[in-house]
């Protein structure tokens, strides 16, 4: 569920649901397996098993000295031989890619992990954490409402830049933590 608000006062210009809106019930499939927090951990350890399946393929294809030019060869014998080389030759050309795409789909998954190691690693700073929620009033802001209200207590948001591009949006705890427009 999506919402998109009017960043002057508030008011709920559109509501989106996965069910109603084709791209986001691709984009939570393809995230969370429309399963939430639980499809978002197996979809991780998924990617933990892909890449052991990769990493086994690439030491079962590593060539002893001086075999490279036959590891690499594709033969024309029996179709299991033949097969075989097909699969092997075609697993380590297209390895890099699926080594790549897997890493960034774990690493997604798990972020704060893979953050934590690359500034191991790499040096730099930490992450900065999120900011609290701006209250211009006394008291917390209540942000439970109904969907059916069009205007929101703007009191529970407020206008933060984005990364890198500079671009602002409202960030909030109505709905989610960041309500993008």
């Amino acid at each position: 569920h999506r919402a998109f608000f009017a960043p002057t006062d508030g008011a709920l210009l559109l509501e989106r649901h996965v069910l109603g809106d084709p791209l986001l019930f691709l984009q939570d499939f393809h995230i969370h397996l429309l399963g939430g927090e639980t499809g978002h951990q197996v979809l991780g350890v998924i990617g933990w098993l892909g890449l052991g399946l990769l990493l086994t393929g690439l030491y079962l294809w590593w060539p002893r000295f001086g075999t490279l030019r036959a590891h690499l060869k594709i033969l024309n014998g029996p179709p299991v031989r033949r097969w075989l080389t097909w699969h092997r030759s075609t697993g380590l050309f297209l390895l890099p890619l699926l080594l790549l795409s897997t890493l960034t789909g774990v690493g997604m998954v798990y972020h704060a992990g893979f953050r934590s190691v690359l500034t191991g690693v790499f040096g730099g700073e930490d992450a900065p954490g999120a900011p609290a929620p701006a209250t211009t009033r006394g008291a917390a802001p209540d942000c439970n409402r109904n969907s059916s209200d069009s205007v929101v207590d703007t009191s529970c948001f407020e206008l933060c830049p984005m990364p890198f591009t500079g671009t602002p949006y409202v960030t909030g705890c109505c709905h989610s933590s960041s309500v993008q427009l």
